[in-house]
């Protein structure tokens, strides 16, 4: 029942749903329980998980999902949990599926790198940011 994931939602929470924010509790219950699907099931890839300050913890978790009967796609989520009253309590939350859109070409001013292959990793590097590299001539932790 989508409706209890309320339980674990505080009233100031944030949700960001594939790029749409839902401010508090209420919102974001209702987002989640008006969501088109009726049945998932999902295949967990990695989950990474780091403590923080004020009695936080931050979680990442990247899979696969399959919603109904449609194709199954990955996803990532992030959010941090905090311990409020001896409960583990979500304060933000960001959803997003890992849809790709091989037409859409990076900026042409921006740099990119490619970490491993072409089109599997790429970090898009802002021109302001290009140019603070290539004023540097030491090392860039100097």
């Amino acid at each position: 029942d989508r409706n209890q994931l309320g339980t674990i939602y505080i009233d100031p929470s944030c949700l960001t749903w594939e790029g749409q924010q839902f401010l508090r509790k209420a919102a974001i219950v209702e987002r989640l329980s008006s969501l088109p699907f009726q049945k998932t099931q999902h295949s967990i890839t990695v989950q990474n998980q780091q403590p923080m300050p004020d009695s936080c913890i931050n979680s990442m978790v990247v899979g696969q999902l399959k919603a109904d009967e449609n194709p199954t796609v990955g996803f990532h989520q992030m959010f941090p949990l905090k311990n409020i009253t001896s409960a583990w309590l979500c304060t933000n939350h960001m959803f997003r599926l890992s849809l790709h859109n091989f037409n859409w070409p990076p900026p042409s001013q921006a740099l990119v790198l490619f970490l491993f292959s072409p089109l599997l990793y790429t970090i898009h590097i802002p021109p302001d940011i290009q140019n603070i590299i290539h004023k540097r001539s030491g090392p860039w932790w100097e």
